[in-house]
């Protein structure tokens, strides 16, 4: 598993008929698929934050463009989805926060594991705190 969070451009057929993009688990996404999401009307939502203990996810949007906040010990960045030929990878233990959603956009998540509960952190010092722990054992070996 790669810790960074980055953009992964997907491949991309492009001819008279219009454009194809794809991607396959353990070659473009760096992890086997064993979710899918498709998150529409994003832009009725309010800013919604979360991070995944041992879950990484990839996101790509499919119509309009939607704003990824990343945060994860010294790195905070903003990275903008609008084309659906580029993905966001996102490792494990990254707190991030979906913002600025454009009107009928659609965000396609694929994610490393199957939806649970237990998964998710939704309290920012709850987040920090993990972290902190984290710190210490990798201090302590």
């Amino acid at each position: 598993m790669n810790d960074l969070t980055r953009i992964i451009q997907l491949p991309e057929v492009i001819d008279q008929r219009g454009s194809l993009s794809f991607f396959e688990s353990n070659n473009h996404i760096p992890f086997n698929i064993k979710r899918t999401s498709i998150l529409t009307d994003l832009s009725t939502f309010k800013e919604k934050d979360y991070a995944c203990k041992n879950q990484e996810e990839f996101l790509v949007v499919l119509s309009g463009s939607v704003n990824i906040r990343i945060r994860k010990r010294d790195f905070d960045g903003v990275f903008l989805l609008n084309k659906p030929n580029f993905g966001l990878y996102i490792p494990k233990m990254a707190w991030r926060s979906v913002v600025n959603f454009s009107p009928n956009s659609i965000l396609l998540v694929l994610g490393s594991d199957t939806n649970k509960e237990n998964q998710y952190i939704k309290d920012f010092n709850e987040y920090l705190r993990i972290l902190d722990n984290e710190k210490e054992y990798h201090r302590e070996l």
